[in-house]
C-alpha cells in the first residue's frame, strides 16, 4: 500500500533528504558553491518515482532547474515554484547538511530558506498523481539561483507560460501578494597612483568612491523612503561590497563598490 506523502512522517523524510544534499549557489559563495545539479536530479528521481513526470531544464550552464506536472491539461496551469539553491554556511554552529530534528523544527542549511518549501510542493505533487483525474496542470517549479541573480525563475517563465504562480517562500503564514524587485550595480572610481608622499601626483579613488557612498546614502534616507507602495512599503539601498587600494604607502587607483 502506497504511503500518503502529505504525512507528517512523509514531509519530514523528504525535507531531509533535500538538505542532505549541499546546494550552496556557486556565485554567491564560489568556495562552497556546489550549485544545483545534484539537487535537481534527486528531485527529479524523487517526483518519478512517486508517479509524477519530472525533467531538467538547464537555465544557465551547470545551473539546472527541476521540472515536474501533474493533470491533464485541460484548464487553466498553476505554478508552484521553491528554489533549490541556498546561501552560505558561514557561521553555523551546527553540521549545515546533516538534518535535526528539535521541538518540532528541521534543523539545516536550507531547510527553511527554502526546502522545507520545496518538499511541500514536491509531495503535494505525490499526492495528486496518486489521486489522478486532476483537471488542469499543477506544474513545480524547482528554480536555480535565487540566492544570486534568479536565472532560474528567469529561465522557466521563458519557456513555460502559465495562468497563476503560487512562491511558497516561508511568510509564517501570511499571504504575501507582492514582494520587491531588485537591481544590482557595480560602480568603479579611478585614481592616480603614487607614493603617498607625493600629494601633488596622487589621486585617491577611494576618496572618490567616499562622496559617491555619503551621497547614496543621503538618496536613501531623504528620497527613496518616501517611495512607498501599500503592498511592499519603502524603496530602499545600501552599499554592500567595497574593494580598493594596493598598499598602505600608495594613493589607490581604483575602488570598486
Amino acid at each position: 500500500m502506497r504511503s500518503d506523502p502529505l504525512s507528517t512522517g512523509a514531509l519530514v523524510e523528504v525535507v531531509q533528504q533535500l538538505v542532505r544534499v549541499p546546494s550552496v549557489n556557486p556565485t554567491l559563495v564560489p568556495e562552497e558553491g556546489q550549485g544545483e545539479t545534484q539537487i535537481a536530479a534527486f528531485a527529479c528521481q524523487w517526483l518519478t518515482a512517486h508517479g509524477v513526470r519530472a525533467w531538467i531544464e538547464e537555465a544557465a550552464p551547470g545551473r539546472p532547474n527541476a521540472v515536474a506536472e501533474v493533470g491533464d491539461g485541460d484548464a487553466p496551469t498553476l505554478v508552484l515554484c521553491a528554489h533549490l539553491d541556498t546561501v552560505g554556511t558561514a557561521g553555523m554552529t551546527i553540521p549545515p547538511f546533516e538534518p535535526r530534528i528539535e521541538n518540532g523544527r528541521i534543523y539545516g542549511r536550507g531547510s527553511y530558506d527554502m526546502k522545507g518549501s520545496a518538499g511541500a510542493v514536491m509531495a503535494a505533487a505525490a499526492a495528486l498523481a496518486h489521486e489522478g483525474a486532476l483537471r488542469g496542470t499543477v506544474r513545480l517549479a524547482l528554480v536555480a539561483d535565487e540566492e544570486y541573480a534568479s536565472v532560474g525563475a528567469a529561465d522557466y517563465v521563458r519557456r513555460h507560460p502559465a495562468d497563476a504562480c503560487i512562491l511558497t517562500e516561508p511568510s509564517e503564514g501570511r499571504l504575501v501578494l507582492a514582494h520587491k524587485g531588485f537591481v544590482w550595480a557595480e560602480v568603479v572610481t579611478r585614481g592616480r597612483a603614487a607614493h603617498g608622499s607625493r600629494w601633488d601626483l596622487g589621486e585617491s579613488a577611494i576618496g572618490r568612491m567616499g562622496r559617491i557612498i555619503a551621497t547614496l546614502e543621503e538618496f536613501d534616507r531623504t528620497e527613496l523612503r518616501a517611495r512607498t507602495h501599500p503592498l511592499v512599503g519603502p524603496a530602499s539601498l545600501h552599499c554592500a561590497l567595497i574593494s580598493g587600494g594596493v598598499g598602505l604607502s600608495t594613493y589607490a587607483p581604483a575602488c570598486r563598490l
